[in-house]
């Protein structure tokens, strides 16, 4: 062998038998802190000079010309090696990155129905189809995740070997990443004993493990698509939001309450028997109200009640230990939707929202409702004289938020006079005063006052004189309407928790107390004449009477019946009483009975207030054309179309109106400017969030929270 260019040299390696490759509890410290490939030779010379201690390590192999001093490299950096190396993270990496970004971002990717692709319906229903495919694709996510941690793994092993080496125990562990039976063996539980490189080992086998474990469920829910609201883009791209309605705010929620607010004068039918059909008026909840009050028998008065029209809206009312609560929606943003929602589903010219299978509408300018607290308290008329004591008003349960008027009547409860019922005998009809001045200058507090006749566990003939107090405000709300689902408008302070909680406000709130003048009250139950069937005692028979009555009375009438005694005479009682037996016994029935008939009553004016106005949608806005519709007048000969369009030259008349096309043009004195600034600066704006229900992404839940 030629000395000059051939060399051998000698790999040093541990023996079999040393301690270091025997069972991880019989390794020392002192023994295994060297690599398998050790960089000492059991033959080393001392005059070695091809083995320079200051040029080796323990990853290189000096190999070739001895002459050479440069080690060669057995962990290459070059760019395929590098390329070679990314490989497995790559798509775990970009398919997790867009997967977490998908989960931070709300994104709608089809209906309930599944998508509009006919080709998947061959296969089945449309979302099982969809979401068959996506758990597919989620396993796929999960083997890469898993095949990126194992070459993480397998390359700090690699790694190790060349260096410091892996216990013999432990040799396997890059390959056994996932298996949770392997870090409760003993080869594992006798690592991690030597060294910070070690313990980095153990805790990233450890780290694989549990990701490999967890990542299946985790890919899942990130991969299919959860069921809920999603923001429409762009939804009302063909139209000019807000809504408009035109009236001033200050009027759709006043503060005073009082005869400038009735609209008898435009609306001459509020006064008349109409009064109860017609919803811009008043008492036009007469139906819906009568038919609830109609359910007492079997259900003691629901806690809520609907009024219909375009779209339904529900008056709820919770009883707490002192107080009747009260609040509905107004009756002119119930309409205002209702209209809009009707035009949606008949029109496509609005945008998006005609052809989306489910949506909802999300009101974003600030709104109010009425908020109505109250309690009647009932006496009977013999011990009121027997005891010489008074019927109070029941002020001490009423908050009043700290307005004046209200505390003193607090610290002084007004009183029913007696003139009013102390009369002779027992009435055997109802009597009741929604104005009754128990404090005439006091405007914050509605008192109303009346008698009713009841019957004694002995038949005998009795009378309740009661008395009753409620208080209103403006509470700020926000409405929505689903139609699709309910088609009723739905409101978020609607719940008997945040009634509760509205209740309890402190006297920060003053300032929207209600101010509800007796000349208001008036007109919220008119007077007017109807035949009706009257039962004679005298000659006991049925007799057609034409007599005056109000919708409010005929309420009350409704509850007042007869019992005929062994004597043949009659007596007279109101139907709120649980135990006929003993009256005294349901007091509170009645109490309760005549808070929720006055509380709903007012309270359903109270939101009527503003309903006799119009709802506009505007199609154009610009400096010389104004082009909107009354969404009240949509079809027939006055479709409710019309245009306000600049006209050149014309001071006098700057503008001409374009109604329906079919009509002569009108000249108006008001530039197209100004009304564009009526609209949007005078009257109610009513601006809406769209959402459109189905399956998609970016919904916050805790297996959410818990995947990511």
């Amino acid at each position: 062998m030629d000395n000059k260019s051939d060399h051998i040299y000698e790999l040093s390696y541990r023996s079999p038998t040393t301690p270091s490759l025997m069972s991880p509890d019989a390794v020392s410290v002192s023994t295994t802190n060297r690599p398998l490939l050790s960089e000492d030779s059991f033959y080393e010379a001392s005059d070695d000079k091809y083995f320079d201690r200051k040029s080796r390590r323990p990853w290189h192999v000096p190999v070739g010309d001895p002459g050479n001093d440069a080690p060669k490299r057995v962990i290459q950096r070059t760019a395929p090696r590098l390329l070679t190396a990314w490989l497995p993270h790559a798509p775990a990496i970009a398919v997790t990155c867009v997967l977490i970004w998908m989960s931070h971002s709300q994104i709608f990717w089809y209906p309930e129905t599944g998508p509009d692709l006919p080709i998947i319906g061959r296969f089945g229903n449309k979302h099982t189809v969809i979401s068959n495919v996506l758990q597919f694709a989620s396993k796929l996510h999960e083997l890469m995740v898993v095949a990126s941690l194992a070459a993480i793994a397998l390359s700090m092993f690699r790694r190790r070997l060349v260096g410091d080496g892996v216990r013999l125990g432990f040799l396997t562990g890059g390959y056994r990443l996932g298996d949770l039976a392997y870090l409760t063996s003993g080869a594992f539980w006798g690592l991690g004993r030597v060294g910070t490189a070690e313990v980095i080992l153990v805790a990233f086998v450890v780290f694989g493990t549990i990701m490999s474990t967890i990542i299946g469920p985790a890919s899942a829910i990130l991969f299919v698509p959860n069921l809920g609201w999603y923001n429409v883009p762009a939804a009302f791209d063909n139209v000019k939001m807000p809504l408009i309605y035109t009236l001033e705010a200050d009027k759709a929620w006043p503060q005073i309450l009082d005869s400038s607010l009735h609209h008898f004068d435009e609306k001459q039918d509020c006064l008349t028997t109409e009064s109860i059909f017609q919803p811009y008026c008043y008492a036009g909840g007469f139906s819906d109200i009568w038919n609830w009050l109609g359910s007492f028998r079997y259900t003691d008065l629901d806690n809520n009640l609907t009024f219909s029209s375009e779209l339904g809206r529900r008056l709820e009312l919770h009883e707490n230990s002192s107080v009747a609560l009260f609040t509905t929606p107004p009756a002119f943003v119930m309409n205002s939707l209702g209209l809009l929602t009707t035009y949606i589903h008949k029109s496509d010219s609005i945008g998006i929202l005609h052809d989306t299978q489910r949506y909802k509408l999300t009101t974003k300018t600030p709104m109010k409702q009425p908020f109505m607290q109250g309690r009647c308290t009932a006496y009977d008329k013999d011990e009121l004289l027997k005891n010489g004591t008074e019927a109070v008003f029941p002020m001490s349960s009423i908050n009043c938020y700290g307005d004046a008027d209200c505390l003193s009547l607090k610290r002084n409860p007004p009183i029913v006079q007696r003139d009013y019922w102390n009369v002779s005998g027992h009435s055997t009809s109802e009597t009741f005063n929604l104005l009754y001045p128990a404090a005439p200058s006091v405007k914050s507090v509605v008192t109303v006052a009346g008698t009713m006749p009841y019957a004694s566990k002995d038949m005998e003939q009795k009378t309740w004189v009661y008395a009753c107090a409620f208080l209103g405000r403006w509470v700020p709300s926000e409405f929505s309407v689903d139609p699709e689902s309910n088609n009723i408008m739905d409101s978020n302070v609607s719940s008997p928790d945040v009634m509760n909680k509205l209740f309890h406000e402190d006297e920060s709130n003053r300032a929207s107390v209600m101010q509800i003048d007796k000349s208001w009250l008036a007109g919220t139950s008119p007077l007017f004449n109807m035949t009706t069937s009257v039962f004679m005692t005298d000659t006991n028979e049925q007799q057609n009477t034409l007599f005056e009555t109000s919708p409010l009375r005929m309420m009350m009438s409704r509850f007042l019946l007869r019992h005929e005694r062994a004597d043949g005479t009659y007596v007279r009682y109101f139907d709120t009483i649980d135990d006929s037996k003993n009256p005294q016994v349901g007091r509170s029935d009645t109490e309760s009975f005549l808070a929720k008939l006055y509380g709903v009553f007012l309270t359903d004016a109270i939101a009527r207030i503003a309903a006799n106005k119009e709802t506009r949608l505007v199609f154009k806005e610009e400096p010389d054309n104004l082009t909107w519709v009354d969404l009240a007048v949509q079809n027939g000969l006055w479709s409710g179309a019309h245009s306000y369009v600049s006209v050149a030259d014309n001071a006098t008349f700057p503008t001409r109106e374009i109604y329906n096309g079919n009509f002569a043009e009108s000249e108006l004195e008001m530039t197209v400017e100004q009304y564009i600034q009526r609209f949007r600066d005078d009257w109610v704006q009513i601006d809406l969030d769209a959402e459109r229900h189905g399956y998609g992404s970016g919904q916050f839940s805790k297996t959410l929270e818990f995947a990511l």
